[in-house]
């Protein structure tokens, strides 16, 4: 079982089950949208799943949005990143992963209700909440986007064990996609203009983070 956090914006369902066509995916999105998938419609700080729900949980260029109220008026939180990574630990089954990108850049901050981009020590605070244990991570500038469904597809659902990837920033804006592993005992803790035109990051590389 695999949630997608934030799926309104991008639709990585219909090829993630083109290619995968035995997960069973659940999205949840502040707004709504049609996805192959189970979809709700909801806030991901307020909706609850029980513990232990899912063996993957995905967030691409969702995590850094959320709790900055940018897309139709979702609720405020300025600490909306942590708090939904915390929650994501509560519902991965232990073992299981978390896979995410978000922007990278040479100092952390936040771009007005736009998003948030991260360095190493924001992604260490803010990302690598307890319970989870940073397994990979891969840099992708935005001359490799075209790659990203497939990097998702092979570091998130089939390879995430494999060798880490090399690779370090710059200091220019980029992006991370970060994949977590849950600790053995997680499902037992409480645990720049723009990116794209549809994202509204900043002009940016990538960078994968992974676990």
């Amino acid at each position: 079982r695999v949630l997608e956090i934030g799926c309104a914006e991008g639709d990585w369902q219909t090829p993630m089950l083109a290619a995968r066509p035995d997960l069973q995916i659940t999205g949840i999105d502040w707004r709504q949208c049609d996805r192959p998938g189970v979809m709700i419609g909801g806030d991901v700080l307020t909706h609850d799943f029980p513990a232990a729900s899912f063996e993957v949980i995905v967030g691409i260029s969702s995590i850094e949005h959320i709790g900055l109220g940018h897309y139709c008026q979702d609720p405020l939180d300025p600490d909306g990143d942590q708090h939904c990574m915390a929650r994501a630990v509560r519902w991965l089954k232990p073992g299981g992963w978390v896979y995410a990108d978000v922007p990278y850049g040479s100092a952390y901050r936040v771009e007005g209700t736009s998003h948030r981009v991260y360095d190493d020590a924001a992604i260490a605070s803010r990302l690598m909440v307890p319970g989870l244990t940073e397994q990979r991570r891969c840099y992708t500038t935005w001359a490799g986007i075209d790659h990203i469904l497939h990097e998702v597809h092979d570091l998130g659902l089939h390879d995430l064990r494999g060798r880490p990837l090399p690779g370090q920033g710059d200091g220019q804006d980029r992006e991370v996609h970060v994949g977590h592993e849950a600790d053995a005992h997680a499902g037992e803790a409480q645990q720049a203009e723009e990116h794209q035109a549809q994202h509204q990051h900043p002009s940016e590389d990538r960078v994968s983070d992974g676990d």
